[in-house]
């Protein structure tokens, strides 16, 4: 809707780009740092730090509920901009829509493409 025709599956494909960036790579790498703050005892092996035994629970749901409102707080205000932001498409004397142009139109002719058999 506030994308135009042209530009409607470049639009698509930032958006995915966006949301799979966001969910497979941000999303993981956030949440294992608030568990691995939320660690108390970590195990250690030949001087290196392994994996968490005991996580502190309080900690641990804290960071949990903190992550949930930061998330939440950024899709509100972002949605509270959209709505500022937007801006509906005009609308005649009659509250029809506006023609709008064909996605087609100011394209190239094909001849291939014609009705009219003889000039192929």
């Amino acid at each position: 809707r506030c994308v135009p025709e042209s530009q409607r599956s470049f639009a698509m494909g930032v958006k995915w780009v966006f949301m799979r960036f966001l969910g497979t790579v941000l999303g993981p790498a956030v949440y294992g740092y608030l568990f691995d703050d939320a660690c108390l005892i970590w195990q250690e092996s030949c001087g290196e730090r392994g994996s968490c035994w005991i996580y502190d629970g309080d900690t641990l749901a804290w960071n949990l509920i903190a992550i949930s409102v930061a998330v939440k707080f950024v899709g509100c205000v972002s949605f509270a901009l959209s709505l500022f932001i937007y801006k509906p498409p005009h609308t005649g004397e009659s509250g029809e829509l506006a023609p709008q142009p064909s996605p087609s139109e100011g394209g190239y002719a094909n001849p291939a493409l014609d009705e009219d058999d003889s000039k192929l």
